[in-house]
């Protein structure tokens, strides 16, 4: 089970952020996050799960589907919360917790990827001299 919104005494929650974490992997939840608002604290980790990714490719598609879904049920872009219950059979088991409407991202002006002046061959040049995105000297991808 994977619960990414969670609150600790360090905003409005009831358990500390050790306390919460205790309770979580008693209960059997994978991966947390702990959402309180300005706060971070370090929580050590296994090696192994430190680069292995939380979710698989499919739950990702399932994620982007539901929150498309949201957004064209309530016509405006959406702030979703989604939890993925590991008890629930693959395909099912996306699950939708709150959505809201964005008001961040949604509001901001938008700027086109490419010119709108029709000089493909210049668009092109312009995206190889500044990539949108760069390889590391070392072949891994960044993020």
């Amino acid at each position: 089970m994977i619960d990414l919104h969670t609150h600790s005494t360090a905003s409005d929650g009831r358990c500390t952020p050790r306390e919460l974490v205790a309770r979580a992997a008693a209960a059997g939840v994978r991966t947390l996050g702990l959402t309180d608002h300005d706060t971070v604290e370090k929580v050590p980790v296994d090696a192994a799960r430190v680069l292995a990714p939380s979710l698989t490719d499919d739950e990702i598609k399932a994620i982007a589907r539901l929150a498309r879904r949201a957004e064209k049920h309530y016509g405006i872009p959406q702030d979703v919360e989604w939890a993925v219950d590991r008890e629930l059979p693959d395909g099912d088991n996306v699950i939708l917790l709150q959505a809201r409407p964005e008001t961040v991202w949604s509001r901001r002006p938008r700027t086109p990827v490419a010119s709108a002046d029709g000089d493909l061959m210049a668009s092109i040049v312009n995206t190889l001299v500044s990539p949108l995105h760069t390889r590391s000297s070392t072949g891994v991808e960044p993020g």
